[in-house]
């Protein structure tokens, strides 16, 4: 069932990118193809195009989906807290909402209208690339786990922490039952 929703969601965010990239005078048809519509969603947005390759890094690329669904938001004019917010959290409906919008037009990130900064959106966008490289350090390369239990070794005692490198031993993926 989870795979269903999955396929929907995307299906939904291409569907919405390709009506997004006609609006933008970008081909419809470079939408459909996986990888390469964040690509072009990159360059639209002038972006650097290694963004694209955060895409294929699983769990990293939920958090990006949401950076892109900010900067979307920006690019269409739509800087309102609540547009900013609904494009962070769900930008697979935000990208078909703008895309059906007949009242949304591009802008582009440079000219979009500016409102004055304000403390809280001056410290979202250093505030999302920590947590994104947090998520992957932990997620990829090294993790502090903490001894649950008391050990044989004298000198590992219950809440010590042992540096886990991921190399080695593989991203922990959650084994949580659905149901």
């Amino acid at each position: 069932m989870g795979n269903y929703i999955f396929l929907g969601l995307v299906l939904a965010s291409f569907f919405g990118l390709s009506k997004l990239f006609a609006k933008a005078g970008v081909e419809s048809w470079k939408a459909w193809i996986p990888f390469y519509n964040f690509f072009c969603l990159s360059k639209l947005l002038n972006k650097p195009w290694w963004w694209c390759l955060i895409m294929a890094v699983p769990g990293v690329n939920i958090l990006m989906y949401g950076v892109y669904g900010f900067n979307v938001a920006r690019a269409f004019n739509k800087p309102s807290n609540g547009d900013l917010l609904f494009a962070s959290l769900l930008p697979y409906i935000f990208f078909v909402k703008i895309g059906l919008d007949p009242t949304a037009k591009f802008v582009g990130l440079d000219r979009y209208k500016v409102e004055p900064i304000k403390f809280i959106k001056n410290w979202i966008d250093p505030i999302i690339f920590a947590v994104i490289a947090a998520s992957i350090i932990r997620g990829y390369f090294i993790e502090a786990f903490t001894i649950p239990t008391s050990s044989l070794e004298k000198s590992l005692m219950v809440g010590d922490f042992l540096f886990v490198n991921k190399f080695a031993y593989g991203p922990k993926i959650p084994q949580t039952p659905l149901s």
